[in-house]
């Protein structure tokens, strides 16, 4: 059962240890957010992982929890967390501290889920009993405010395009050998007028310091240097981050910075990128992802993982060449003249981010004079069901389901909820359908609440955010 937001006025939010671990939970916070918006929200956080939540304005008490203190030390939290009196406890640790922390609501601990799915999504399930609208866009970090100055920025090559290299990984299993990435840096740098800059943190400094010792360009080494407001700020300025499994892999992407991603042991459809700009590399072996924490050959998923393979997808990222070809887009607005209109900006911005796709755009008769000729449309068909219409009764409909059927459409963005709407592009099997949500869930595979009548921001904003939710962005 759905909590009611007058219910939930106090939230404590527990979530993970390490940096990494954490960014993947910030969709659960910003999910309560948006459902409990008058809600006090506090956060019990690792140590590695309290800047994140330092500077957002969402929450209003951060506490530091360390997994290795002394029992009477944790007794002692769990006292305070139980005289705080929350409402509800989302617990993303299992820990006795949602079981025991005294809360009216808190989620449940078992999960039965099957299959694959991103860890985001994972920890989003938490949230499946008690939020209304479990979120669908993916702006979830606080980075609004974040624009601390990038230390050495004077040092950055002028006109330079800014790689960013995470050479680190908690796990020394999840790296990439040190002599590849110096390889891969050095062409990007040499070929490619690449301005060159390492992060992480300190514990990645050795690491960091093989790489430049092995490089023969020039490379600005800000491992240990950066706190999280200047990583964001540097990952945000760049135009490409190459990276191990590490946190700087989910904070770029949450920026919506492009990442090239190196997976060895762990499963790129677990930690990978979400961002559609992006992409995850990793060798198919019979023995991977083993999620083991010791390789039992010879580490082979990264050894054989080479630098002119990563070097070819570094340049694909970083001159756009990773859209798919041929791509063919479904966008279908069934109402009135003036809501046409008004979502004509959430067009452009498919075509900004897809150049070279065909976009058809369906309407019904009456508006096809107003789209007919746009730049960023290729094809208009009609949906004609009104009285004495070519799609009108069980016929009709077959007969508009087959046109969309033979164009063969890879993405529907569906600006407009209604039935019709819905099931021609389900039915018509369209591989990415997105929308505002649906009461049949199996309608849509992307979905926004539909908060129109809110009436908070203008009719064409609401359009967008179906856009957004498909990691669509515009760009001004």
């Amino acid at each position: 059962m759905k909590r009611n937001p007058k219910d939930i006025q106090k939230i404590l939010l527990v979530t993970l240890s390490n940096l990494g671990d954490v960014m993947l939970t910030l969709p659960v916070l910003q999910s309560l957010y948006e459902n409990f918006p008058t809600g006090t929200f506090h956060v019990l956080v690792g140590v590695s992982g309290q800047e994140v939540f330092r500077a957002d304005s969402r929450v209003k008490r951060v506490t530091v929890y360390d997994k290795k203190a002394p029992w009477a030390e944790k007794f002692k939290l769990l006292s305070e967390i139980r005289r705080e009196r929350y409402s509800l406890i989302i617990d993303l640790r299992h820990s006795f501290f949602g079981l025991l922390g005294g809360a009216k609501y808190r989620n449940p601990y078992l999960d039965f889920s099957a299959g694959t799915i991103h860890q985001s999504e994972k920890h989003l399930s938490a949230l499946k009993k008690i939020v209304r609208d479990k979120l669908e866009e993916d702006d979830f970090l606080w980075a609004g405010p974040r624009t601390a100055p990038i230390p050495d920025e004077n040092r950055f090559g002028h006109g330079k395009r800014i790689v960013v290299a995470a050479v680190g990984s908690k796990s020394d299993i999840k790296k990439w050998p040190v002599e590849y990435f110096a390889g891969l840096l050095d062409r990007l740098a040499l070929n490619d007028d690449c301005q060159i800059v390492l992060a992480g943190d300190k514990h990645d400094a050795v690491d960091a310091d093989r790489v430049c010792g092995l490089m023969q360009s020039g490379a600005i080494n800000l491992c240990g240097r950066t706190n999280f407001d200047e990583l964001c700020s540097l990952l945000k300025a760049a135009e490409l981050v190459i990276t191990n499994d590490s946190a700087p892999l989910h904070i770029a992407d949450a920026l919506k910075t492009r990442v090239l991603a190196i997976f060895g042991p762990t499963d790129p459809r677990r930690y990978g990128p979400r961002h559609s700009g992006s992409l995850a590399v990793q060798k198919t072996l019979f023995c991977s992802p083993c999620r083991l924490a010791q390789c039992r050959y010879r580490h082979e998923c990264m050894t054989e993982l080479a630098v002119e393979a990563l070097y070819q997808k570094a340049l694909q990222l970083l001159n756009d060449e990773c859209q798919p070809k041929n791509l063919k887009i479904l966008i279908s607005r069934l109402d009135r003249i003036g809501d046409v209109v008004m979502s004509l900006p959430a067009v452009g911005a498919i075509r900004e981010r897809f150049p070279n796709a065909m976009i058809t755009m369906m309407v019904r008769p009456y508006v096809r004079g107003l789209v007919e000729g746009h730049p960023a449309i290729d094809e208009v068909i009609t949906y004609d069901y009104e009285k004495n219409g070519r799609h009108r009764f069980i016929l009709g409909n077959f007969r508009c389901w087959r046109e969309i059927v033979k164009r063969h459409f890879d993405i529907a963005f569906i600006l407009h909820p209604s039935n019709r709407s819905f099931n021609i592009p389900f039915l018509a099997g369209i591989p990415y359908r997105v929308g505002f949500r649906s009461k049949y869930p199996f309608h849509l595979t992307h979905s926004v609440p539909d908060r129109r009548h809110e009436g908070l921001k203008h009719e064409s904003e609401y359009t967008m955010d179906i856009v957004r939710a498909f990691g669509i962005h515009e760009t001004g």
